[in-house]
């Protein structure tokens, strides 16, 4: 693992795990230890609190140099490095990444990082682009059949489905690839928790991304082709008041021929409306 001075960007990243009361050394050795050195990428420590992340769930690190006068936050990635040895420094060993990827249960084949003296900017390479999620912006592609946006906020868990534990892509993973799934969400850390359609009414959209010890806020909606269509590029506002064609998710038996999904947002809540089109016709 390499170690530089630094933060994720909160808003952008997704731990699966987080401890308190936490040395560097320690949080370092959980890392590399089973079970977390199946899905531990990445660490990152603020005073004594230690957050793992898998990869996928980080995308860019605050790069605060080599003397730095944050000294109580530090990152630490987990690289292949070539011959198992490291370059004049760090940042010069990260930049030089272009590995693949160990991360279970995900579709990213390998990953690159870019240095600035501003960040550490971290890529991944997707099995296919339809497979990589969207996180801070949608854009203007329209070659997709559905695409993952991941962002913070609750919804009630009432009539959602538990499915395997794990980090935050991993089940946002599983929600694009399941048929029925068009929303996933995640309460406590790595639990991932499955909604269908006319199971939910509303969610409320969260713009707090500071780190909880045991609760998260973190969901992902499945974009499918929209009615109208989204301006491009779109931002939140533009995805949370749409209309969107999920015929496809109906199951066999279902009493609707054809069904909408219907997102109105006020303020952080966002009502969301099941609709046929021709039950007035």
């Amino acid at each position: 693992m390499v170690a530089v001075n630094g933060a994720p960007e909160l808003k952008d990243s997704y731990p699966y795990k987080v401890t308190f009361g936490t040395s560097w050394e320690a949080c370092l050795a959980t890392c590399r230890t089973f079970p977390d050195s199946l899905t531990c990428d990445m660490i990152y420590l603020s005073g004594d609190r230690c957050s793992f992340y898998c990869h996928g769930d980080y995308n860019k690190i605050r790069n605060d140099g080599s003397e730095s006068t944050m000294a109580n936050e530090m990152v630490a990635i987990k690289l292949d490095i070539p011959d198992g040895e490291c370059l004049g420094s760090a940042s010069d060993t990260i930049d030089s990444q272009t590995g693949s990827s160990s991360a279970l249960a995900t579709d990213i084949k390998s990953i690159g990082i870019t240095v600035t003296p501003e960040s550490y900017d971290i890529t991944y390479n997707y099995a296919d682009v339809c497979n990589r999620p969207f996180r801070t912006g949608i854009p203007c592609e329209k070659t997709c059949p559905s695409r993952m946006y991941s962002f913070r906020g609750t919804i009630s868990m009432e009539n959602g489905k538990t499915v395997a534990n794990g980090p935050w892509n991993q089940c946002v993973t599983k929600c694009l690839h399941d048929e029925n799934c068009i929303l996933a969400a995640s309460n406590t850390y790595t639990a991932c928790v499955f909604f269908g359609i006319e199971t939910f009414t509303e969610l409320t959209l969260s713009d707090s991304y500071e780190i909880d010890s045991t609760a998260t806020e973190y969901l992902a909606i499945k974009l499918i082709n929209t009615t109208p269509d989204l301006n491009c590029p779109a931002d939140e506002n533009a995805v949370f008041s749409n209309t969107m064609d999920v015929t496809s998710f109906l199951e066999e038996g279902r009493d609707h021929i054809n069904l909408h999904m219907i997102l109105k947002k006020t303020g952080n809540t966002v009502n969301v409306e099941w609709f046929e089109p021709n039950q007035y016709g």
